[in-house]
């Protein structure tokens, strides 16, 4: 496969149709997402602690079934995250506790399903009160835009179709008792093989009897006769509101409908709380092929032997360490958002520095799921090389584009016409004889600033080496290599020196000739690769190394900066190492370092003792 001498990845979205909003607001969803999946991983870890103390309990050891059951009871004080109602519940029904506690925290569960099937009653009623008591009143109002008797009668028949479902699904579901609901619709819920997917004939369930009805109000409601008396109601008319009311009541009676469903999953969910582990009794067969009904909880809980009770608490205590995890890592990104939440203090709450680019106080901000922010301009170029996605620079968390949040901040202070990029923050230079490291003199700064203009944008660090070439290879006239470790590092300095209309050449064994451009001299720039071209070449025709990155052992810049620095070289030679201030790069540098001058010292003293038999400290 051929290389390409250039970095052409896909044009980014720009960001021209997203939302903006505060960074506080930003931040709270954030928030809001991890404290759902805090709660639903310690759902989780309480479910397997009460499944453990069950077989436990089952096995005869009531006291680590009590400490199991206590531990599912305290969870929530411990870990300051909502407990589900469902599982405390069944921890207090089997660790005996007294029966008005159990009953209080049953009445306060059911009491919050109940809440929302009151306001949708309370709210179809509203909405029924803004329409004419009887449906055949309604051609009167739609009689300017009625076109003869005929359609007249028609759409009189059609309001009394609808007329009649609403009626039935409201009868329907007003039948229903709002304390307790009666055991065989319940039961027809869990078990109704429509509402579960398979579409098995047999008897429906109760919810499935009401689909009938809005599937005729949808069949009413896409007649063209009727949808064009609703198009050419006049706004703001009697009958163009009319139309909308009854839009509402429709919604509202879909909202009552799936309120009462879930208030059977929870009646379901009770019943199944107060189910236990059980060793099998006379009349139990164990299922063919271990296919058992979802549905049948109380056959799945039946224990074949002791050899599988051991097994269930295996794989119990392997998903408890699983979902422990989970909960701790979703707690600690809950931590992570807190800290970001601007105070009082904040004049300007939001990112001070982009991490990448190091731009101060940039004016529009990317923040991403994981709560670190960067600015607009480095998460464009993230998504333009990863097509639409992206993983997180400091904690590598993958990101799609949609799941960006966008800060819209003050705009920064202006800044001096036709000013380059300032490179004295991210460059050092160095000598290969005698290696002491200073950095660039603040008058060679200037000059190069002065006497090289840069075409494009493309962050602090790529500019700079682009600058720092540029003056290389116009202002000295001599030739330069460029060492990466990142392939698509070299790429995208690559685009920049093509736009900047720089001529490079791509280190490529399969692409010799192209090279021989560069060892000729038509050429004055070289990208290579570290690991493939960091060793072995005889790179004595330039007299410029540029290291774009630290690398993580000193040795390896040292073989990068020998390339140009061998027999042969009739020129002073120059390594420029790149690392960017106060982040994490300086530690790198400085630890790298330090850990080969101490293994090189070890090895002396080593190679010394084992000569003398002497150990020297």
């Amino acid at each position: 496969m051929k290389q390409k001498t250039s970095y052409t990845g896909r044009k980014a979205k720009s960001f021209t149709d997203v939302k903006y909003s505060t960074f506080e607001q930003n931040v709270k969803a954030l928030m809001a997402g991890a404290t759902n999946r805090a709660e639903e991983a310690l759902r989780n870890l309480v479910a397997t602690w009460n499944g453990q103390a069950g077989l436990l309990k089952l096995k005869g050891d009531d006291e680590a079934a009590r400490s199991l059951y206590s531990k599912a009871l305290e969870a929530e004080k411990k870990y300051g995250t909502r407990v589900d109602k469902v599982q405390k519940i069944h921890a207090l029904v089997h660790s005996e506790a007294s029966p008005p506690e159990v009953e209080g925290e049953t009445e306060r569960f059911l009491a919050a399903t109940s809440v929302p099937i009151r306001a949708h009653s309370a709210n179809y009623y509203k909405l029924r009160e803004q329409l004419p008591s009887d449906s055949s009143q309604w051609w009167l109002v739609a009689a300017p835009t009625l076109q003869g008797p005929m359609a007249a009668a028609y759409f009189q028949q059609d309001l009394r179709e609808i007329d009649g479902h609403v009626g039935k699904i409201v009868e329907a579901l007003e039948s229903i008792p709002l304390d307790s609901p009666p055991e065989h619709l319940v039961t027809e819920s869990i078990c109704c093989e429509k509402c579960r997917g398979k579409g098995r004939p047999g008897r429906s369930c109760f919810f499935c009897r009401l689909n009938p009805h809005f599937e005729g109000y949808q069949r009413v409601a896409r007649l063209p006769r009727f949808k064009k008396i609703g198009y050419e109601a006049a706004s703001g008319s009697d009958l163009f509101k009319y139309f909308r009311v009854i839009q509402g009541i429709m919604a509202c009676l879909r909202s009552w409908c799936e309120a009462c469903r879930y208030r059977f999953g929870c009646y379901d969910e009770l019943r199944q709380a107060r189910l236990a582990y059980r060793w099998p009794s006379d009349g139990d067969v164990r299922p063919q092929n271990g296919q058992i009904e979802s549905w049948d909880l109380d056959q799945a809980l039946i224990v074949w032997g002791p050899e599988e009770l051991e097994l269930k608490l295996v794989e119990l205590q392997a998903e408890e360490n699983d979902a422990e995890v989970k909960l701790r890592r979703n707690l600690g990104h809950l931590r992570f958002l807190k800290t970001q939440l601007p105070t009082e203090s904040e004049d300007r709450p939001g990112l001070e520095l982009c991490p990448v680019c190091a731009t101060e106080k940039p004016t529009t901000v990317c923040m991403l799921p994981c709560g670190h922010s960067y600015c607009q301009q480095c998460i464009t170029t993230l998504l333009q090389r990863g097509r639409g996605s992206l993983r997180c620079p400091e904690c590598r968390v993958f990101t799609r584009r949609n799941e960006i949040g966008h800060i819209a901040g003050e705009p920064p202070e202006p800044e001096e016409a036709n000013s380059s990029p300032a490179p004295s923050e991210s460059l050092c230079e160095g000598s290969v004889l005698n290696e002491i490291f200073t950095p660039i003199p603040e008058v060679a700064l200037r000059a190069m600033d002065a006497t090289q203009q840069l075409v494009g944008q493309w962050g602090t660090r790529i500019s700079s080496v682009t600058l720092l070439v540029k003056h290389i290879t116009e202002a000295l006239g001599e030739s330069v290599c460029v060492f990466s470790k990142w392939v698509p590092v070299l790429h995208l300095l690559g685009s920049a020196l093509k736009t900047n209309k720089v001529p490079f050449v791509f280190w490529s064994v399969g692409r010799l000739k192209m090279v021989e451009r560069f060892f000729d001299g038509r050429v004055r720039v070289l990208l290579c690769p570290l690991a493939s071209a960091g060793q072995g070449l005889n790179l004595t025709v330039a007299s410029h190394a540029i290291l774009l990155e630290p690398p993580a052992k000193y040795s390896q810049t040292a073989q990068a900066a020998a390339r140009i620095w061998r027999l042969g070289q009739e020129k002073e030679a120059t390594v420029w190492h790149f690392v960017s201030c106060r982040t994490v790069e300086e530690a790198m540098w400085t630890l790298s370092r330090r850990t080969d001058e101490e293994e090189d010292a070890e090895l002396l003293r080593d190679i010394f003792s084992g000569l003398t038999g002497e150990r020297v400290s």
